[in-house]
């Protein structure tokens, strides 16, 4: 049993779960049964009070502890285990029984149908096709994406999961993809090229996306340089080791998370004011002058010349006000456009963390990686205010400094 699923189930403290749960069923099935004796009415065969109490606790400890992307749901492991318990009284055979079920439903490799996830951007374009094996891998479980000589992107989630596991996590994925991709076209993608906006009239046809395209162009050299986003954003979706104390992997967590249902609002101060708060999550320290926070440090990491970055500064002051004055209810001039905007600016935000974070944190010290935090994310911002050029790490966000560079 080398699977970790299987390691875990082995471990005492959930053993001892179980071996409770196996003892609660049989005193709950005496009392089902006195009970129909005494009254006669039969009652439902599943309905096990402790039983099912301790089943809940379970299915609570496993989620916590089962590694990130879930290859076996709660409700999965509940059925297998009762399922075995009808006319059983040895709970050593149970549960070796309940094992072998559960390596069972998760060993069989598994892979989805192909994901069509760049349909909803018309991505056409003559370079070479490719086959990328290995995009991201995250417990097992691996996310390949293949782009054809006609230019169409198609993306295969495979590994060992049970089959509805991996349904869920299918479905987890496409908004991820797309939410990468659209920052792929913002940052990288030529303006002449870029026809990314939000649809006229709510959700998009096929899509569950608030934002469409026509004739948007991703070459095979731009979406390879840049794969490494959707690596990033799917890495930090499933990120699960969310402790009390503050991390740039927890800050990029909530980013990502805000990003994905910014795209998917149909109310554009509502998406606006999501794609704000992913900055926020990232670059703020606190709750006081948080547009002047947005402003400085949003200006230092993305405008390279000390002389653009007043200019940076007032930009990013008024995409907050602008979110502010949607959220109280005010109307504003362009809401589409500026919701864009800040989305635009987010996607810049997250990837130019992103990238200043790994730089940091591959530095050498005595051969060991020193976390990077937030507050030294800050502390370098700081210093480099009045210094010309960009964050070690941080690539050139052209397309992002068109905002203010009139």
């Amino acid at each position: 049993m080398d699977d970790e699923i299987l390691r875990l189930f082995t471990s005492k403290k959930i053993k001892e779960k179980f071996l409770l749960i196996h003892h609660n069923y049989e005193s709950d099935l005496y009392e089902e049964c006195k009970a129909i004796d005494e009254c006669h009415q039969p009652s439902d065969p599943r309905d096990f009070g402790d039983a099912d109490e301790e089943f809940r606790e379970v299915k609570d400890i496993l989620t916590a502890e089962l590694p990130k992307p879930l290859r076996i749901t709660g409700d999965e492991i509940q059925s297998s285990f009762l399922e075995l318990l009808d006319g059983v009284t040895d709970f050593k055979k149970t549960y070796e029984q309940f094992l072998e079920k559960i390596e069972q439903l998760i060993s069989p490799q598994k892979e989805s149908s192909p994901i069509h996830f760049c349909k909803t951007f018309a991505l056409v374009d003559n370079s070479p096709g490719f086959h990328i094996e290995e995009v991201w891998k995250q417990n097992g479980i691996k996310l390949s994406i293949t782009k054809d000589e006609d230019g169409k992107f198609s993306a295969i989630v495979s590994g060992k999961m049970s089959a509805i596991a991996l349904d869920i996590l299918t479905a987890e994925i496409v908004p991820v993809l797309l939410c990468a991709v659209r920052s792929i076209i913002w940052l990288h993608v030529p303006e002449k090229e870029n026809n990314l906006k939000i649809c006229a009239h709510g959700i998009c046809k096929n899509s569950i996306s608030y934002f469409t395209t026509t004739n948007t162009t991703i070459t095979s050299d731009i979406f390879q340089e840049r794969v490494d986003i959707i690596r990033e954003y799917l890495k930090a979706y499933f990120y699960d080791n969310l402790q009390k104390q503050d991390s740039l992997d927890k800050r990029i967590y909530n980013a990502v998370h805000l990003l994905i249902i910014s795209d998917e609002q149909t109310n554009h101060a509502v998406g606006l004011a999501l794609s704000v708060a992913g900055i926020e999550a990232l670059l703020c320290e606190s709750d006081t002058n948080i547009a002047g926070q947005l402003a400085c440090n949003v200006a230092t990491l993305l405008e390279p010349e000390t002389d653009n970055r007043d200019d940076a500064e007032q930009y990013v002051k008024k995409i907050y006000h602008a979110r502010s004055r949607l959220l109280h209810g005010d109307k504003i001039e362009s809401e589409r456009a500026k919701r864009i905007e800040a989305r635009h600016l987010a996607a810049a935000v997250l990837d130019a963390v992103i990238l200043k974070y790994t730089f940091n944190f591959r530095l050498p010290n005595d051969d060991k990686p020193v976390p990077y935090k937030p507050k030294d994310l800050r502390y370098d911002l700081k210093k480099r205010k009045y210094k010309g050029g960009s964050p070690d790490g941080v690539v050139d966000y052209r397309n992002i400094r068109k905002y203010w560079r009139k």
